[in-house]
C-alpha cells in the first residue's frame, strides 16, 4: 500500500511474483489478480485493484 499510486506491469507482477526463470506466463497473473479481487469482496476490504489496459494494476482504497 505504500505505493498505491504506482501502477505494476503484468510482465512486472510475473517477474516479482515467480521470478525470471518461470515457466508460467501472464495468463496466471490474470487468474491470481481475478482469485485475490474475490477474496478482497468476500471480507469486504477496503482495498480494491484497479487495472488500466496496456499500463497494469495497482491497489486503491475504497472510500
Amino acid at each position: 500500500m505504500l505505493n498505491h499510486t504506482m501502477y505494476l506491469s503484468t510482465e512486472d507482477l510475473l517477474v516479482k511474483a515467480w521470478g525470471y526463470n518461470a515457466e508460467t506466463d501472464v495468463n496466471s497473473v490474470w487468474l491470481y489478480i481475478s482469485y485475490l479481487r474475490k477474496r478482497l469482496s468476500a471480507i469486504n476490504s477496503k482495498v480494491k485493484i484497479i487495472s488500466k489496459r496496456n499500463i497494469g494494476y495497482k491497489l486503491e482504497l475504497k472510500s
